[in-house]
């Protein structure tokens, strides 16, 4: 774990932009992340296809690469091997890194919060300018549950002002470059 201040997760619709807000957080506040996707891809998601439909992909790299067609099978696959403790992909993120990147799962999410496994939730909104909503067979996870809304609706420059403006709140200062 690095010395980020928090553990973090960072939740929304697929394409809104979770993983650039993490990296905003990464390059200017020093927090450390992985996408839920990829560790899922190599521990559960792509072993899985290998043994159900052997040579679909080449490798968990493309798997990964195509996992906005699959999402319901993802959500399936990842929520399963979860089922007999709801926090194990969580407290194996939080192991490794600052930020969870992508938890879909509202079960999940709160057997996570009320576990105290982390400390800050953020839903990544880009709503007004994207029309893609994920179904609930992918994301059941609401921005209402979160503690905190970041807009994305406008430019990569405007995002990393509002999370700036977010962090600031949280009493997080970037990192000297």
């Amino acid at each position: 774990m690095t010395k980020f201040a928090y553990r973090m997760m960072v939740v929304g619709h697929g394409r809104h932009g979770k993983d650039t807000a993490a990296e905003i957080l990464r390059d200017d506040f020093g927090a450390t992340f992985v996408s839920s996707s990829w560790f899922m891809a190599e521990r559960v998601v792509f072993p899985h296809f290998c043994r159900t439909q052997p040579g679909r992909y080449a490798s968990a790299q493309a798997c990964y690469d195509d996992r906005a067609n699959e999402r319901a099978t993802w959500f399936n696959l990842i929520a399963a091997s979860n089922a007999a403790d709801l926090t194990t992909l969580g407290r194996a993120i939080f192991n490794e890194f600052d930020l969870y990147v992508g938890n879909r799962n509202a079960r999940e999410f709160h057997a996570l919060r009320n576990a105290g496994v982390f400390d800050v939730s953020i839903w990544i909104d880009a709503g007004e300018r994207l029309e893609y909503r994920e179904p609930r067979t992918s994301l059941t996870i609401e921005p209402w549950m979160c503690d905190f809304v970041v807009d994305n609706n406008g430019t990569p420059a405007d995002l990393r002002r509002n999370i700036a403006s977010l962090m600031g709140t949280l009493g997080v200062h970037a990192v000297a470059a």
